[in-house]
């Protein structure tokens, strides 16, 4: 064992049966090119926190990872990669590609190839095939279905190609575009009876195209017929590739081999939907079509199991839960929880654990095994005694929901920097979103309060408890430091409210601050204004203070319970504002409550 990794003994449990939930680990890209006796040190510390599964790949540079796995107790699950399109067959069929409005062609295969079955089919035998020649497919006991980018049931999105900006519609190929003509044909049959029903003015079918959104003619019937098209390529899509899936399971596995689907974030609302129609626009999950409760509902009634991707948002595995309750599945064991691969999450496996235990779910797919190491691959990193706690926690579970009671740690300080002078950095922080009304964004680096074409709220709470009793509070300023991603350098008024009903930072959302009740208000329920400071230009590390004096005076006092601050652009107002949040990377650039106390009266 390479010496670093010895350290590591004292903090491994003992080895025991292992139930439900089942400790599963990602292995990272790039860690499988390691030299031999790194991987072998990595397999053998996995062995001793009690691993159960491995999630690999199957491409070509992965073969020389799988291949330490013959001798090793680990199951395996298997992404059963098939979508990345080769360069020469995306030349060769270009006019089939997924295309954005500006012509930008996407690099997996999507619902407008025309030989998807035999093409992705072969694929995926041949990668069965390879896990046969090296002596591993006999451990594979769980196959992911490959539905689109990163594995998940989505339109390509901005973070799988590298880029910023508003998401994109995929449907202006050629190909997509001839597709949407002969569902239309089909629909109205003249062109005519399209146009009055659209308020359109078409000649032909061949001229009918999909339009950049936002067109103004395009708004109502016209986009609403785009979306149902579009929506349900999608669904035609996922339904093949996990018929596929199914088929090659069973065929190389046995007739019980699983089949996993990804669940990707969050569903859209019915209200983005219709306000998507009539702007013949679309929120981000519009346009991803993130089609959650038809993908649920499919993978069920064919026996697949579930795995959501972004189980550190408890509030969004609650209602997964509930919505497969509605569907008549009772077993929450039909459902793994993975992490985004993001390092709030990362960071927090007993957090993960914790969830895993609470609903009763499958096991952990802990994502990635790179959180475990530091920059080298050989020297442990801070998480892993963390990280077999969080494994001591699943081994110690009995199979279904325990209901204990879910507590994420907040490294929140109240520092005494001079006399009678405190500094206290937030416990809890998050932002809420209009067009993301179910989404936890409690472990972003980045707060904002915006308002025009959409709305945001930002959330503080700060530690007010541990200010010294006994004397009154002559001062507070609550100080954010801009991130200025955004760019917004008009001057507009940033409002303070204390939030008046209690809120958890990893399950709030614009509708609702924990999973167990909803806002009164969506967006936050807040008290009347204590505090405005005109924001301009949030440059990096630019500063912007409210005086908040008198609502920390009423909090210290216990005149009214500390349930933190929200800051929201006054109404009418326009404009994006944003900060950083406590888990940004630099610790000069969170949030701070400063707060002077009064000299205490004479004994």
């Amino acid at each position: 064992m390479i010496p670093a990794l010895i350290a590591l003994s004292s903090l491994l449990p003992a080895q025991a049966d292992l139930e439900p939930p089942i400790p599963c680990l990602t292995i990272a890209a790039g860690y499988h090119s390691l030299p031999d006796e790194a991987i072998e040190a990595h397999l053998d510390t996995y062995e001793a926190m009690g691993i159960e599964m491995l999630r690999v790949e199957t491409s070509g540079e992965w073969e020389r990872f799988v291949t330490h796995l013959t001798d090793r107790p680990f199951r395996l699950k298997l992404i059963l990669y098939v979508l990345g399109l080769p360069p020469d067959y995306a030349e060769a069929h270009a006019h089939e590609a997924m295309t954005d409005p500006s012509g930008v062609r996407d690099w997996h295969f999507g619902p407008w190839h025309s030989d998807l079955d035999s093409v992705l089919t072969a694929s995926a035998r041949r990668q069965m095939d390879r896990l046969r020649d090296l002596g591993v497919l006999d451990k594979v006991d769980e196959v992911v279905a490959d539905l689109g980018p990163a594995g998940e049931g989505i339109y390509p999105a901005n973070w799988t190609l590298g880029r910023e900006g508003e998401e994109a519609y995929w449907c202006y190929g050629e190909s997509a575009q001839a597709s949407f003509r002969g569902a239309m044909a089909a629909r109205y049959g003249t062109v005519a009876r399209a146009n009055e029903e659209w308020g359109a003015a078409f000649g032909s079918w061949d001229e009918v195209l999909i339009p950049a959104p936002g067109t103004e003619w395009a708004r109502g019937p016209f986009w609403r017929d785009m979306l149902e098209w579009y929506r349900d390529s999608k669904r035609a899509f996922m339904s093949l590739r996990i018929d596929q899936t199914l088929a090659i399971a069973r065929e190389y596995l046995g007739p019980n081999a699983k089949v996993i689907v990804y669940l990707p974030g969050y569903a859209y609302s019915q209200a983005e939907w219709d306000e998507a129609v009539r702007t013949a626009s679309g929120s981000a999950s519009i346009r991803l079509m993130m089609d959650n409760d038809w993908l649920m509902a499919y993978a069920l009634a064919n026996g697949c199991i579930l795995q959501y991707t972004g189980s550190e948002n408890a509030g969004e595995v609650a209602r997964i839960a509930r919505k497969l309750r509605l569907m008549g599945e009772d077993d929450p064991t039909i459902l793994w929880a993975e992490n985004a691969g993001n390092q709030w999450a990362g960071e927090r496996p007993i957090w993960l654990a914790d969830v895993v235990t609470h609903y009763g779910l499958r096991g952990l797919d802990y994502t990635w095994d790179s959180w475990l190491w530091e920059a080298d691959g050989v020297t442990p990193s801070r998480v892993v005694p963390q990280f077999v706690s969080a494994m001591e926690r699943l081994r110690a579970a009995a199979p279904g929901p325990q209901g204990t009671p879910l507590d994420l740690m907040s490294p929140a300080e109240t520092r005494e920097i001079q006399p009678g002078v405190y500094e206290l950095t937030a416990s809890a922080d998050t932002r809420l979103l209009s067009l993301f009304p179910d989404t936890v964004k409690g472990f972003d680096t980045e707060l904002a309060a915006v308002a025009g074409g959409q709305t945001q709220h930002a959330l503080f709470r700060f530690p007010i408890e541990g200010l010294p009793a006994g004397t009154g509070v002559r001062s507070a300023v609550l100080t954010l430091r801009g991130i200025g991603s955004y760019r917004d350098e008009a001057p507009v008024a940033v409002e303070v409210f204390p939030v008046t009903s209690p809120w958890e930072e990893p399950q709030a959302t614009w509708l609702a601050p924990s999973t167990m009740e909803d806002w009164t208000t969506p967006g936050g329920d807040s008290g009347p204004a204590a505090a405005s400071a005109v924001v301009t230009a949030t440059e990096p590390g630019s500063v912007w203070e409210w005086d908040v004096t008198q609502l920390v005076q009423r909090w210290h006092a216990a005149e009214s319970p500390n349930h933190g601050l929200v800051l929201r652009l006054p109404a009418g107002a326009e404009g994006i504002k944003s900060f950083a949040s406590r888990e940004h990377p630099e610790a000069s650039m969170r949030p701070v409550l400063r707060v002077e106390m009064a000299a205490p009266p004479p004994p």
